[in-house]
């Protein structure tokens, strides 16, 4: 079988073990430490034989999925200029029947375990944005309340497609995930929007008063957010 497949060998300083990892842009990668006796490869392939087979039928399926295609692509790498961040996706194959996400270093990402699943990994994917999110978007909303004297109950965050925040009559506010693929000024800005909401729960004319009053760029920002939902990654 060794013989007859398609593969490519990619050397890592980072590695410590040899790595298979298959994916739509690439097919079957190896992963081997610096060093690694290569003659041992085909041995290595005999020995997973059948979870290959099964991998390799899968990201085919995938594939050929046609108009789908954009979103089951899973990301290589996830930009989040919010935070100023960009995170490398690694995916690394092996015969479990559950996939774990984990920081594999400062900028690294690594998925493990069932990453055939796209479904799997986009939900733990999912699951590390929203709690990043949270996590810093919790931090800059407090930060706000405290410079504009305005308070809010609690936080949540959600993925939504039609809405960048929202806030309730008890005045809990919630903020969709996606602001991580935002500007930071354009994440202040919905911050801003939502916290003048904890004081007038309208969008009347002493709403947007004391909205223009924090924030003089409002006009400019509120047009790049309505056109910044094309920037999403379609994953998402």
């Amino acid at each position: 079988m060794a013989e007859e497949m398609q593969y490519s060998i990619r050397e890592s300083f980072r590695a410590r073990h040899v790595n298979l990892r298959i994916s739509v842009q690439r097919g079957l990668e190896i992963v081997v430490p610096r060093g690694f006796d290569r003659a041992r490869i085909p041995r290595i392939l005999e020995g997973r034989r059948e979870w290959i087979r099964k991998s390799l039928a899968e990201i085919s399926r995938q594939a050929r999925s046609g108009g789908g295609a954009a979103r089951d692509a899973l990301p290589e790498r996830i930009e989040m200029p919010a935070l100023g961040e960009s995170w490398r996706v690694e995916y690394e194959p092996s015969p479990s029947a559950r996939a774990v996400l984990r920081q594999a270093g400062p900028d690294t990402l690594r998925l493990s375990g069932a990453v055939a699943s796209k479904d799997v990994c986009r939900a733990l994917l999912l699951r590390w944005l929203r709690a990043r999110a949270g996590q810093e978007f919790g931090a800059m909303l407090a930060g706000l309340a405290r410079e504009t004297g305005l308070s809010f109950g609690r936080l949540s965050i959600r993925c939504q497609s039609s809405r960048w925040g929202s806030c309730s009559m008890r005045c809990d506010i919630s903020l969709n995930l996606k602001m991580l693929f935002l500007t930071p000024p354009q994440v202040r800005q919905i911050l801003i929007h939502e916290l003048c909401h904890t004081r007038h729960h309208n969008h009347s004319r002493a709403f947007w008063g004391l909205v223009s009053s924090l924030d003089s760029g409002d006009s400019a920002i509120r047009a790049e957010i309505r056109a910044s939902w094309r920037t999403i990654p379609a994953w998402i």
